[in-house]
């Protein structure tokens, strides 16, 4: 693990989550001893459960429909 000397004041970090039903991006601003803030928030549908083949891939819609979102 990395220590700093001074560590920055505030980090931002993302997750991204691309689910069966939605993809969804949070994004907070962490400070030192503090718990995460919320900063930003998207939630778009990708309904990709409707585009699984029987084999478990993704279709060409699935496909651009993550991209999308």
């Amino acid at each position: 693990m990395i220590r700093h000397e001074n560590p920055p004041a505030r980090v931002k970090l993302a997750v991204l989550d691309i689910g069966s039903n939605s993809a969804q991006l949070q994004g907070v601003d962490v400070f030192p001893g503090a718990p995460p803030l919320p900063a930003h928030a998207v939630k778009e549908p990708t309904l990709l459960a409707e585009e699984l083949h029987h084999d478990g891939a993704l279709s060409e819609t699935g496909i651009e429909r993550a991209t999308i979102a």
